[in-house]
């Protein structure tokens, strides 16, 4: 060690101290046990409060859409939205079709343009 220190107060003029070298006092080698844990339960300390706030929140069971994700298909093939798309006219079936149409064309444009700009390796 003290080699190394000679070797840079040689290259540098003397302007080099020993702490600079090792880190000094407050590496975290040097830190004892203690002194790590403590600050480890100062950057947790609003962890727990956290959560429980979080847990407070959700009370009671699950929410609609939860419940509906477990219905059995039978009950849901008969919904109000199903029925609506079941008594759809031709015309509005097609203009349905025609919109899903339109939109696919202009994300494959997008898309296009895009592989465009890629650099090609």
């Amino acid at each position: 060690m003290t080699e190394l220190l000679e070797d840079a107060r040689t290259q540098y003029g003397g302007a080099v101290d020993e702490e600079s070298i090792t880190g000094g006092s407050n590496s975290k080698r040097r830190r004892d046990k203690e002194s790590r844990q403590k600050a480890v339960a100062e950057g947790r300390a609003g962890v727990k409060e956290a959560s429980n706030a979080l847990k407070k929140g959700k009370s009671g069971g699950l929410t609609n859409e939860e419940q509906k994700k477990l219905k059995p298909y039978v009950l849901t093939k008969h919904r109000g939205k199903v029925e609506a798309r079941k008594n759809l006219s031709r015309h509005e079936k097609q203009q349905g079709i025609s919109g899903h149409l339109k939109t696919l064309s202009k994300q494959s444009k997008r898309l296009k343009k895009k592989m465009k700009r890629r650099p090609k390796n």
